[in-house]
């Protein structure tokens, strides 16, 4: 879960002095004021600030599950936070980042981080509150983002006391909540981002868009290794918008003014590909072949006895099942916008494996990892598609084509 630090800090600075707080999802890092820069290299951050507003940064991607809304209720309710002020960061990749998002672990590998994350900022406010109140803190507690003083009756919101708190020693094991207390945790909560995603205002990577930008549209091979016959490249580059026809080691782009032309060009093409080979995927024999493994002696998981006092196995039950392939086709077709310029390339992609795409992008453009900034945006669907960042190499390294003076940034459709 890592943000690049500049872009969090200045986000954090929005509301004057803020209490951060790092975690890097084994262990607590780091607390303090968003002003001491050098302080913080975390994997991720929770950050109140002096408005009360609560930044959860969130380092796995968004595929209509639901995560980030999931894990900032983790962290919220631990902190004892106020629901209503809670907003989301989308984390970045950088040189010590794991963001990846696959598995079906997004939960499991973030429960006890988050959550010691939200205990260790809501101790550490009980603490500032009762130093400014010169109370014991076993008389403070916190509450729907403020901390009470029962005896008193005093109470003091969060973002008041994050210029005191971030002066607290970070807590190396907090107290967690039993589960009985949990008041967001286990209960029906309305998705942060759901509003947008129903309006049409949240932004997918098929809605990105930048100025000066060209659109591929790209013809793939029917097969792995089917060579090009022909084709009526002509024809393509003569509809209008279309500006150039570029061969790629796995299919023929098409790249023009706008998607319709590019996707007007590459129909254009009308491609004719060789036949396949002899020694070819044929799926009927390959499911002749898994029923015939299916008969001989496999490996045993686990075998079960039949439980004492039961008589011995009379009859076997045999059968065999055939499950079809499924196409990891998800409903958002793969893209990404890349505006490559001369050491640096910005990249803006629905990937579930940002740091891949940051490495590979940049070992073939020759630059820094770096130099190579990945935004990750909402994806219309992943089912481990997008753990391939085949599509966004493409679009940063094969369309080096000119829309003006600067190199264009370009769609991959």
């Amino acid at each position: 879960m890592i943000t690049s630090r500049r872009a969090f800090l200045k986000t954090a600075a929005l509301g004057g002095a803020s209490l951060i707080i790092g975690f890097d999802g084994r262990r607590l890092l780091q607390a303090g004021n968003a002003s001491a820069v050098g302080l913080f290299k975390p994997n991720g951050w929770v950050c109140i600030n002096s408005d009360g507003t609560v930044v959860v940064t969130i380092g796995k991607c968004e595929m209509g599950q639901g995560v980030r809304t999931s894990l900032a209720m983790i962290l919220a309710d631990e902190l004892e936070a106020d629901w209503t002020r809670i907003k989301l960061l989308q984390a970045r990749p950088s040189a010590d980042s794991d963001l990846g998002t696959g598995g079906s672990d997004s939960m499991a590998s973030s429960w006890k981080p988050l959550r010691q994350a939200g205990a260790a900022a809501r101790e550490m406010l009980i603490t500032a509150a009762a130093a400014r109140w010169k109370v014991d803190r076993d008389g403070c507690k916190a509450v729907d983002g403020a901390i009470e003083h029962s005896a008193s009756g005093r109470r003091l919101e969060y973002g008041s006391l994050v210029a005191e708190a971030a002066k607290v020693q970070l807590p190396e094991n907090p107290p967690l909540k039993a589960a009985s207390d949990f008041k967001i945790i286990g209960h029906r909560i309305a998705r942060i981002d759901g509003p947008d995603v129903v309006s049409g205002k949240a932004r997918y990577g098929i809605d990105i868009k930048v100025p000066g930008m060209l659109y591929a549209s790209l013809e793939r091979p029917p097969f792995s290794g089917a060579k090009v016959k022909r084709l009526q490249e002509d024809k393509a580059r003569a509809v209008s918008g279309v500006r150039s026809v570029i061969k790629l080691p796995r299919g023929i782009a098409v790249v023009a003014n706008s998607t319709w032309a590019a996707i007007k060009g590459r129909t254009a093409l009308a491609v004719e590909w060789s036949e396949p080979p002899k020694d070819a995927f044929d799926s009927d024999a390959h499911w002749k072949k898994l029923e015939t493994a299916s008969r001989e002696t496999g490996f045993v998981t686990r075998k079960e006895e039949p439980p004492p006092g039961r008589g011995a196995v009379t009859r076997t039950i045999d059968a065999t099942y055939f499950y079809p392939f499924y196409a990891h086709a998800p409903v958002e077709t793969m893209n990404c916008v890349a505006d490559v310029r001369e050491n640096r390339c910005t990249i803006w992609a629905p990937t579930q494996a940002p740091e891949r795409l940051q490495k590979q992008v940049a070992q073939l453009l020759g630059v820094a990892p770096a130099d190579v900034d990945v935004n990750i945006t909402l994806i219309g669907g992943g089912f481990g598609r997008r753990l391939g960042v085949d599509y966004g190499v493409e679009a940063s390294g094969h369309f080096t084509c000119r829309q003006s003076s600067d190199p264009a940034s370009l769609v991959a459709c």
